[in-house]
């Protein structure tokens, strides 16, 4: 492996080299991604604790990529006549 000075491009020589310093480099930016996502879930766990209607509260209500359930028409139906009998007195 040679590194220029002037440029600081690396040229490899041999693809051992190459498959040794990139696999290095993939460790060290995998490592890098997690710190800065611990930091960043502590800094939304503080939020939280702070003010409990910023962003932490619109994180948690947010969707999780699936539909919400949709329940069916006789079951909303029941459910209304359940709660508001017709047979009821009303005032007049």
């Amino acid at each position: 492996m040679a590194t220029n000075r002037a440029t600081g491009i690396v040229r490899f020589e041999d693809a051992d080299d190459y498959s040794l310093a990139l696999k290095e480099y993939r460790k060290k930016l995998k490592i890098t991604i997690l710190d800065e996502n611990k930091e960043v879930w502590y800094k939304v766990l503080e939020e939280v604790n702070e003010d409990k209607w910023d962003l932490g509260y619109q994180i948690g209500t947010k969707p999780l990529g699936r539909t919400p359930y949709r329940m069916p028409n006789y079951k909303i139906g029941r459910m209304i006549n359940a709660l508001f009998p017709v047979d009821c007195k009303t005032r007049e």
